[in-house]
């Protein structure tokens, strides 16, 4: 285990939704201890993931959380809200995203009303990259709280 990682998130055990090409403990603290300051958290976010190194690095990667996510819904007809906390909020905004492009394209009725984000990354679009709200017109059409430390990764991009 990569030194620090416990102590930054805490004694196992430690569930992945979203797997890149690094190792779990690698790759989560390494873009956390080196989250890149920029102008807006989009190009941070650019930053850490420069284009098509992002495609790859989670490539198959949203089908494989979707499908957990759907098993789960479908088996409580009455969850009706998600909550997540860092790539567990991506995971919920992804599955968010998710039910708002099949409700275009299927007519699907979306499950999901509400969700509360801590600290979390964007959603992946249906070709595996974040979505960054300076570059997708779909943003997430759902009742949500988004909640970010004072002293989190992204603060400085984040103060109001």
């Amino acid at each position: 285990m990569v030194p620090g990682f416990e102590s930054y998130f805490g004694p196992g055990p430690h569930f992945r939704f979203l797997r890149d090409r690094g190792e779990a403990e690698a790759s989560a603290v390494e873009g956390i201890r080196v989250f890149p300051e920029a102008d807006t958290p989009e190009d941070a976010l650019r930053a850490l993931m420069p284009a098509g190194e992002a495609k790859i690095g989670f490539a198959g990667a949203r089908e494989a959380a979707l499908e957990q996510l759907y098993e789960a819904l479908d088996a409580d007809p009455e969850i009706c809200g998600v909550v997540g906390y860092s790539e567990g909020a991506s995971a919920a905004a992804t599955l968010i995203y998710d039910e708002q492009e099949r409700m275009r394209s299927e007519g699907y009725v979306p499950r999901i009303k509400a969700a509360i984000f801590f600290m979390g990354w964007p959603a992946l679009t249906s070709e595996s990259v974040p979505a960054l709200s300076d570059e997708v017109e779909d943003l997430l059409e759902v009742h949500s709280l988004h909640i970010i430390g004072a002293n989190g990764m992204s603060s400085n991009q984040s103060n109001c």
